[in-house]
């Protein structure tokens, strides 16, 4: 089960100039999670049916938006793996 303190690690990095991602630090603390919930409850009402959203939400969240961007890259790999008919070569 995820906690507060797993979203707030998670969220959070030192500075690393040196990558793509990571230019400034982040740390998030109890007023980022907060302004996240405010934004999860707002456009998930209705899936939350009134409940407060909590970590597990969050988390949840978060792995889909992962997993769709890995089964996005897995089917890129595949297609390019495909060899279409045009494709072929006749040195057999």
């Amino acid at each position: 089960m995820a906690t507060n303190a797993n979203i707030k690690d998670c969220l959070s990095f030192p500075v690393d100039a040196s990558t793509l991602f990571i230019q400034d630090g982040r740390t998030v603390g109890n007023a980022e999670l907060l302004r996240m919930q405010a934004w999860f409850e707002a456009d998930y009402a209705t899936e939350l049916d009134g409940r407060d959203a909590d970590a597990n939400d969050f988390a949840a969240w978060l792995w889909r938006q992962v997993a769709n961007k890995v089964k996005g890259y897995e089917l890129r790999v595949k297609e390019q793996a495909i060899v279409k008919p045009g494709e072929l070569d006749d040195r057999g």
